[in-house]
Formats: C-alpha cells, structure tokens, sequence
C-alpha cells in the first residue's frame, strides 16, 4: 500500500512540476497554471480514494467467539467470511502482547496455537480488546504468565507470572 501511495505521489507531482514548467516556458496565463494545479489535485485525491478504498475492502478481519471448551476464529474479507477454524483451550502454546507507535499507539494481540497463528487483533479495530486478554488470560492457566494491565508506564500490558 505504501508503494502505491508513493507512486501516487511521485506521478502526480512530476506531473504538477512539468504542467506548470510547460505553462509558464509557453507563456500561458496564470489562469492556466491554477488549472493544471487544480486538475492534478485531482488525479492525487482520486488515486487516494481508490488506495483508501482497496485496502478496506482486501483486509483480512477475524471474528472470535469463545466458549467454556475453546474458541473459533472466522476469518475473510469483508465482503464474505469464509474460514472458521475451532480450537481447544490447551492447544495454545503462546499468547502475545506488542504494541507500534504511528502518531498513536496500536496494541496487537496475538494467540499461537499447536496449528499456527490463530489470530493477531489490534486495538484500533476491536473494542472489546481489553476484554479479549482477559478472557484469555483466564482461560490459560496452563501457561505460565499472564498479560496485565499497567497501571504506570509506555506499554498497556505487561507480562506476569503467574503463581
């Protein structure tokens, strides 16, 4: 996505850079120019829409439902669900906390199973996130820590041992 925007930017701006050269070597008026301006603000707010639109419709998004047995995770895109994999509560091996600094903070969570990753959420599209490492801190007994909300300090969560 990033690459697309850059190219974006690069060909509208080459494009605003040369317009306006052209314009004023051949003498046009300043009329013109503002034109050419307007138009490749344009073409520039189009290309967004259409990198903005794209990204939202191919994102993979998860639906969770937790049981006393286990969890399920249904998985696709936003136009169709398609994926829904269950799992035990023993067949996790790990459960993961991070977070990334963009402007914001977005914290990601994320739960290793026997058959791989089952899901990694974040914070910025979920709000029930708190809620999410509870729950699975508590049904997690069998590892040795657990995910704990901070009261002081950078990060959200910090891991704890469990006693």
């Amino acid at each position: 996505m990033r690459s697309l925007r850059s190219f974006a930017f690069l060909t509208v701006g080459s494009g605003l850079l040369i317009g306006v050269l052209l314009g004023l070597q051949s003498g046009s008026s300043i009329l013109t120019i503002v034109k050419i301006v307007v138009v490749c603000l344009l073409i520039a707010l189009a290309i967004c829409g259409f990198v903005a639109t794209t990204s939202f419709v191919n994102a993979t998004t998860y639906r969770i439902f937790c049981t006393p047995e286990g969890f399920s995770v249904t998985s696709g895109k936003r136009s169709q669900w398609h994926n829904t994999v269950s799992y035990a509560w023993s067949s996790i091996l790990e459960t993961g906390y991070s977070e990334i600094y963009f402007r914001i903070r977005i914290a990601f969570f994320r739960v290793q199973t026997k058959h791989g990753c089952a899901f990694e959420v974040d914070d910025w599209h979920l709000d029930d996130f708190d809620e999410l490492v509870e729950v699975f801190n508590a049904m997690t007994p069998h590892l040795g820590y657990a995910w704990k909300k901070q009261e002081r300090g950078l990060r959200r969560y910090g891991k704890v041992a469990r006693a």
